[in-house]
């Protein structure tokens, strides 16, 4: 008798939830996932939970669709922010509860949203479906299980809908509102009354400016007025506010869980000296933006106990050498050597209209030698409106000896702007990165390339070689003869793929056509180096073959 190869299968295994699901996670395409749970009875609740869990790119449009198909249509509208032509789903009648069973079934499902108003999405709602979906449920919670919510919105009747999207589980919220309205802020006193899981905490108003207005200071006051009040905060791990007061400040300092504070425009500019003291035991991340950049000073004497590994300052207005001087020597001060990995800073952003170029002493080595005392620092990156010059070449190999972890270190002249002051070092200056910095990815420093080592030497970085460094920004330095910099520049760092002037930025920037008439006759032969490092670099690569 002939035995069937199936006859003597073992029996099959019984399908374990947490393994499907997991298989589910790892599928990218949502047109995949529906199509299992279209096909496949095991995996149709696992796919459809993981299908409906995000909706932070479609927002409300999907389950829109989830509405009986006789009550709603979609129609050709015209985008107002882009001028594009969008899909919006509108209704036919006003609904009632039983029309809702189907869309509630998959909201439930919803742990990330989104809603965005005015974006490039050719998919769309009208408001007309929110306000019929929150008067058919009665108020009530259309998220139950919602985990993450991100709101964009520049007009106040869409406040209402937030409410209904706001569960108790909810941990993540991204609010930036748009408009000149007090009204948006009028929420933030409920929002640990609504989501005690609450830990991060994002609450921006993009139209705050460097004009303080009144009614605006009133905002941040009610804020603070909510934080320095509160009473159930005590998992708040991040927190993005326009600004705080002194007592709010105070509060937040003996948070033991807070790791993140962003603070984009602070105008309290001096904080009360009881609240100068050790505090923030778990801030990790900061983020100021302010006027001027001593302003910055009150606060950071606030963490001289944190373990803070990223700092991020921008400026209104354009600062000079002293004011830096004066802020690094207080982050030297006040900040831990042995924690600090990234810096960033840029200066000027309310004043760059202006076609005059900025008066004043253009930052130098002296101002930034205090953040030497950081060794582990492994980002810095500045944008500095005045420029940034070199005038010792003992300045790099500071610079390279004191950090050695440095992966991306940048100075970098806004759009429009040139430096003041040329530096003096050389080429050879840069080997001391080579030879110390093994971890460099992207430099960006001004230096005088007038004169470059010949390409008689056939090694000119005295056989230095560096292979991590990818990108080299040179602003405006002055160039000498392109061959001879491509030489060099490919000897001690063979992995260089571009190198970008301060003229690249501007014209590619606005027309990369036109590239070539823009271009001054200094950015001109930088571009002539850059376009001859594929060759250099090819040969370096035959040599180092050629030894192995």
């Amino acid at each position: 008798m002939y035995i069937y190869s199936w006859d003597i299968l073992p029996p099959p295994l019984p399908l374990i939830p947490e393994i499907l699901r997991l298989i589910c996670e790892n599928i990218s395409l949502k047109s995949t996932l529906a199509a299992l749970a279209r096909t496949c009875r095991a995996f149709e609740y696992p796919a459809l939970d993981v299908l409906w869990s995000d909706l932070d790119l479609e927002g409300f449009y999907p389950l829109a669709k989830c509405l009986p198909p006789h009550l709603w249509k979609e129609v050709a509208l015209r985008n107002q922010g882009f001028g594009q032509i969008t899909a919006a789903i509108v209704l036919r009648r006003a609904l009632t509860s039983g029309d809702c069973v189907r869309l509630l079934r998959y909201a439930e499902k919803v742990q990330k949203f989104a809603f965005r108003q005015n974006t490039s999405t050719s998919k769309q709602v009208d408001i007309s479906v929110l306000q019929g979906v929150q008067l058919a449920m009665q108020g009530a919670i259309l998220l139950p299980n919602i985990r993450q919510l991100t709101w964009s919105s520049d007009k106040d009747e869409n406040l209402p809908f937030i409410y209904m999207l706001m569960g108790p589980r909810l941990s993540y919220v991204d609010f930036s509102f748009r408009s000149d309205s007090i009204v948006p802020a009028s929420l933030f006193p409920t929002l640990y009354d609504l989501c005690p899981s609450l830990k991060h905490v994002s609450f921006s108003f993009v139209t705050l400016g460097s004009n303080f207005k009144d009614d605006e200071k009133d905002t941040i006051q009610l804020i603070s007025n909510s934080v320095s009040n509160m009473q159930n905060w005590q998992n708040l791990e991040v927190l993005c506010v326009p600004s705080l007061t002194s007592d709010a400040l105070l509060r937040l300092s003996r948070l033991p869980t807070l790791r993140q504070l962003d603070l984009l425009r602070w105008r309290f500019g001096a904080v009360s000296p009881r609240v100068r003291t050790g505090g923030f035991p778990a801030l990790n991340n900061v983020t100021i933006g302010t006027i001027n950049a001593l302003d910055c000073i009150p606060l950071l004497e606030m963490m001289d106990s944190s373990p803070i590994m990223k700092i991020s300052l921008t400026f209104l207005k354009i600062q000079d050498a002293e004011s830096y001087k004066r802020l690094f020597t207080a982050i030297s001060e006040h900040c831990r050597h042995d924690t600090l990995k990234s810096f960033y800073s840029n200066d000027g952003h309310a004043e760059r209209d202006t076609p005059s170029l900025p008066v004043g002493e253009p930052l130098n080595y002296e101002s930034i030698k205090r953040l030497l005392v950081f060794r582990n620092l492994e980002r810095l990156k500045m944008e500095v409106t005045r420029g940034f010059y070199l005038s010792d070449p003992l300045a790099t190999k500071e610079m390279a000896t004191s950090w050695t972890k440095i992966k991306l270190l940048t100075f970098y002249l806004p759009l429009m702007y040139r430096s003041q002051k040329q530096s003096t070092i050389s080429l050879l200056d840069l080997l001391p990165f080579a030879e110390h910095c093994p971890n460099l990815v992207s430099l960006g420093l001004f230096f005088d390339a007038s004169d470059p080592p010949s390409i008689d030497d056939q090694k000119p970085g005295n056989g230095v070689s560096q292979t991590a460094l990818t990108d080299l920004y040179v602003g405006d330095s002055p160039a000498g003869f392109h061959i001879f910099i491509s030489a060099f520049l490919s000897s001690c760092f063979p992995s260089l793929e571009a190198i970008e002037t301060a003229d690249s930025r501007e014209v590619l920037s606005s027309d990369s056509e036109r590239e070539d008439e823009e271009m001054g006759v200094n950015a001109q032969m930088w571009k002539s180096a850059d376009e001859l490092l594929w060759v250099f670099t090819g040969v370096r690569r035959q040599e180092r073959l050629a030894l192995m």
